[in-house]
Parts: C-alpha cells; sequence; structure tokens
C-alpha cells in the first residue's frame, strides 16, 4: 500500500503533460479501467495489466493515458490511490483520477484529492459517487456523499494545493427533458465557476446531445477543453447496460433495436459494425470541439492497438463536417436516439452546422410551473422565514428555493446527480419527484436561475 502521508520531493521543474496537450489542441486519447475489488492480490492484477499499460504508453500519435476510475461499479473497490499508484510508473501527469464521494466526508474527499496530486496524479475529476444497481433510496439514504462542487472550490482556494493539480468536471447531457437536461447544464456551469479546468462527459450514442452541451457552453462563453467518453460496446457491455448495472447510461429502444440486428449478422459482422459506430464518434467529437477522448470497454493490449488505429483511421477519412455528418446519418439508419415521448433538445438546428454561433434556440417549453407548486413554494418561504435572521439554514433553504434537501435521498444540495430520470423523478424512486425538478419549475416561473449557479 502506498503512505499518503509520505512526500518525495524532485528538484527538477515538473509538467503536467495531459493539461499542456489540452490547452495546446492536441487530441487526447485516455483508456478507462476500473480498480479491482478490494480482497484482489494487487501484484497479480498489475502484472495483468502491465502489457495493457505499456501499449497505452507506447502511443507515438497522441497524447495518451489512463483514466482510473473510483468506486464506479463496485463499493469494495480497492482504493483507486493505492491502485494508481501500484499500476503507473514514470510520467503520472498524463493520466487522469477519479475520486469518488461516496463513502466520504468532504474532507476525506479533498484528503484524496491532495494525496493523488502529492503521489504525481495531477489530473482528479472529483465526483460525488455512482447509484448501484442494487441500491434503494431507503439504503442510500443510509450512507454519505461528498459532492465535488465544495471539493473543488475549497481546493482551489487552497493556498498549499499543489500548484499543478488541475480538476475536471463530469455531467450527463443525455437528458431528453427540459428540467432534466437544464439542472445539469447548471451544475457544470458550478463546477467549472468553483475551479474545474475541464469537463469530462457521460457516455451516449446521441452525438446531437453531445454537440448540444458544446454549444451551450460556447454560447455561455465557456471554452474549456472537453472530453467524451466512448464505450466500445461488446456483449456483456450490451447487457450491463439494459439490466441497469451502469446507471446513467442510456440506450434508445430504436438504437437497441439496431445493436440486436446487428449481432444476428455473427460475430465478425457484429464487430465491424462497432468499430465504425467507434470511429464515427470519435470523428464527431473532434469535429464538434472535443479535445479528446476516454475509451471504455478497451482493456488490454490487442484493443488498446485497434482502437488506436480506428481513431487514427476516424480523424483521416473526413475532411469536413458534412462528409462527416452524411456518414453517420447513413450509418444511423434513421433510428431515434431519444425515449419517446421524451425527446426534447435545446437547439432547434444541431448537426445542420459545427459553429455555435449558428445555434437556434428551440422554442418548445415543456415545463409548467402549477398553481399548487407556487402556492406551496409560498408556504415553504413563509415559515422559513419565521425562522432566526442570524440561522444560516435560511439562506441556506433560500438557495434550494425553500424545498429540504432531506428529500433527496443523496444529500445533493449543490446540483442534481447525474442519474435523474428523464421525467424528472428521482432514480431511486420513480414515483418521487427530484428535488432539482421541483426547483427548475420555480425557477422557470420566477426567472430566477441564479441560486442553480452561485456557489
Amino acid at each position: 500500500m502506498t503512505d499518503k502521508n509520505q512526500f518525495t520531493f524532485n528538484l527538477e521543474k515538473k509538467k503536467n503533460r495531459f493539461k499542456q496537450s489540452l490547452n495546446s489542441g492536441d487530441f487526447v486519447v485516455l483508456f478507462e479501467i476500473d480498480p479491482p475489488s478490494s480482497d484482489c492480490n494487487i501484484s497479480a492484477v498489475v502484472s495483468r495489466y502491465k502489457p495493457f499499460t505499456n501499449a497505452v504508453n507506447g502511443i507515438e500519435n497522441f497524447t495518451s493515458g489512463i483514466a482510473i476510475t473510483d468506486r464506479k461499479t463496485n463499493r469494495a473497490s480497492f482504493d483507486v490511490f493505492d491502485f494508481a499508484s501500484e499500476l503507473i510508473d514514470g510520467d503520472r501527469s498524463r493520466h487522469v483520477v477519479f475520486a469518488s464521494g461516496r463513502g466520504r466526508t468532504q474532507k476525506e474527499l479533498i484528503e484524496l484529492v491532495k494525496a493523488c496530486a502529492a503521489g504525481g496524479f495531477c489530473n482528479v475529476v472529483p465526483v460525488s459517487g455512482n447509484i448501484f444497481k442494487e441500491d434503494t433510496a431507503r439504503s442510500v439514504y443510509k450512507e454519505i456523499f461528498a459532492e465535488s462542487i465544495p471539493v473543488i472550490n475549497s481546493l482551489k482556494t487552497d493556498e498549499n494545493a499543489n500548484n499543478l493539480l488541475n480538476l475536471g468536471g463530469e455531467v450527463n447531457p443525455f437528458k431528453y427533458s427540459q428540467v432534466a437536461l437544464h439542472t445539469q447544464f447548471f451544475k457544470l456551469v458550478k463546477k467549472l465557476c468553483a475551479g474545474a479546468n475541464f469537463t469530462v462527459v457521460q457516455a451516449g450514442w446521441d452525438i446531437l446531445k453531445q454537440q448540444e452541451l458544446r454549444w451551450y457552453l460556447e454560447g455561455r462563453g465557456i471554452f474549456e477543453p472537453c472530453l467524451g467518453r466512448v464505450i466500445l460496446l461488446k456483449p456483456e457491455t450490451i447487457e450491463q447496460i439494459i439490466t441497469g448495472s451502469c446507471q446513467g447510461i442510456f440506450m434508445s429502444p430504436d438504437f437497441l433495436s439496431i445493436l440486436k440486428k446487428e449481432s444476428k449478422f455473427g460475430l465478425s459482422q457484429f464487430w465491424a459494425a462497432q468499430w465504425r459506430r467507434f470511429e464515427l464518434q470519435v470523428a464527431g467529437l473532434r469535429w464538434m470541439g472535443y479535445s479528446g477522448i476516454i475509451i471504455s470497454g478497451v482493456e488490454n493490449e490487442a484493443y488498446v492497438k485497434t482502437a488506436i488505429s480506428k481513431v487514427n483511421s476516424a480523424l483521416k477519412e473526413f475532411s469536413s463536417f458534412e462528409d462527416w455528418k452524411g456518414a453517420y446519418l447513413n450509418f444511423l439508419a434513421r433510428s431515434e436516439m431519444f425515449p419517446y415521448p421524451y425527446k426534447y433538445y435545446k437547439y432547434s438546428n444541431l448537426l445542420e452546422t459545427p459553429f455555435a454561433d449558428s445555434a437556434r434556440v428551440s422554442s418548445d417549453e415543456e415545463t409548467t410551473c402549477t398553481c399548487s407548486e407556487k402556492f406551496r413554494y409560498y408556504l415553504n418561504k413563509f415559515q422559513a422565514e419565521g425562522l432566526s435572521f442570524r440561522n444560516p439554514k435560511k439562506d441556506h433553504l433560500s438557495r434550494l428555493f425553500y424545498y429540504s434537501p432531506k428529500s433527496c435521498p443523496k444529500g445533493m444540495i449543490h446540483g442534481t446527480c447525474g442519474e435523474m430520470n428523464h421525467n424528472g423523478t428521482c432514480c431511486l424512486n420513480p414515483l418521487k419527484e427530484c428535488l432539482y425538478s421541483k426547483m427548475f419549475k420555480i425557477a422557470l416561473w420566477k426567472n430566477e436561475f441564479e441560486p442553480f449557479e452561485a456557489n
């Protein structure tokens, strides 16, 4: 195990290679892996990954690295800092580590990020933590989730923090209702305002949603680098997504139908289709201004070499946005990527052009605030105003439009989680409306969105 209290001093001038590549416009390619179970033989695991890490380190065409997740699918996974320290030799500034707040206090999450930075892992993405398939609202209420926004804010204002520390913020743009989409965007802006330097986008296959995010950020004058997640679809991966083992990752019924058809033509044809889909997604992200990709589902030497070959060919194949769009639409075969009846897109002319300054905002405003919801707001406000003027809870409740933060099973008080359902209900209880869906409707009625982005 690595002692997080030990520090190695190096008098040479240090650089953050990943950050430099993003800032210089180089296309970055990362390969995502999950730490093993905590009861594993770590030496055996590291030995098994050795050909994989060597293949990633040997990539010449792009700035490459490894993205190590934390408690993504397993609450009992190996400590992410210890695993990263055992796995990565040499320059650690080219890699990215995710730090989960699940089961950690805010102080513990801050200390984990600091330990990563002290150990050479300067690129860290704090996240509140995933919901697992077996979770229920009752079980989650008993756990703690340290949110990323106060952690980012604290580290950015800490004079003793590593000056090479490069923090990222995560977002899930694959939402198909006005409330679900905008609350995601607001929380990302809040992370960037707190001090996040780059954005990591959740995995998905609707390229319109990935463009929508870029247009939204550029429309607000935000140009921090974005990394898109790309999943290499294997049969077992598709099964995991269908059965709910990958919370927050969405596949439309039409897309699932296409995958089922592809699987009937034999294994070689299935893989040919998946690699072609991979190429089209990579090229599309590049044309839309993404600074790099994080590839999931590629964890051995052979897959790494094939993936890099496909990235190379994808970026060379299309001479214009129109060429790429034609190939993408032809491959998509007119399938719909949204979960009907939820099909909200913020812009009406997505995919017509790669340029954000040509964006046309959709006129479809589907969310309304009912009279009973307005009455409840005034009643909650009246009750809150009865608190002592110096009571800090009063200001806190006003930022939540006087809704109780206890209504969120994960205790999210700085913004919605990435798992909110498309209809605005809680991911852990489809019969219960998400706290931030309620807040959004009040904000829309009052035309007051500042509380969503204020730190």
